[in-house]
C-alpha cells in the first residue's frame, strides 16, 4: 500500500510540473488590455502579443486596476457555446490573470 502511494504522490509530482512554463507559471500567456468600450457592446479585450483579440467575459471578476495597455499574464478557455454582442475577438473564459512585471 505504501508503494502505491509513494507512486502516485511522484505521479501528481511529475504532472504538476509539467504543466509549468519556463516563467514558472501554469500555461500562462501574455498580453495587453485594449479598452473597446466605445465599441457597441465591448469592454476590455486582450491582445496577445501575435495580435490576436480574446473577449474575456469575467474580466470584471478579477479586482485589479484596469488599464489600456497593460501587460497581463493569464491563462483561459476559448468559450464556443456563447454568442457576444462585441463582435471583436475570441470569446474566452479566464482562469487567471496577473499584472505582467515586463
Amino acid at each position: 500500500m505504501k508503494n502505491i502511494l509513494n507512486t502516485l504522490l511522484a505521479l501528481s509530482v511529475i504532472s504538476f510540473s509539467s504543466c509549468i512554463s519556463k516563467s514558472g507559471h501554469h500555461n500562462f500567456v501574455n498580453g495587453k488590455l485594449i479598452d473597446m468600450s466605445d465599441l457597441s457592446g465591448c469592454t476590455w479585450l486582450i491582445e496577445l502579443d501575435n495580435g490576436q483579440l480574446l473577449n474575456p467575459l469575467n474580466i470584471r471578476e478579477f479586482n485589479f486596476e484596469k488599464s489600456n495597455g497593460l501587460k497581463v499574464s493569464f491563462d483561459y478557455e476559448e468559450i464556443k457555446e456563447v454568442a457576444t454582442i462585441c463582435m471583436s475577438g475570441k470569446t474566452v473564459q479566464l482562469n487567471r490573470i496577473h499584472i505582467s512585471s515586463e
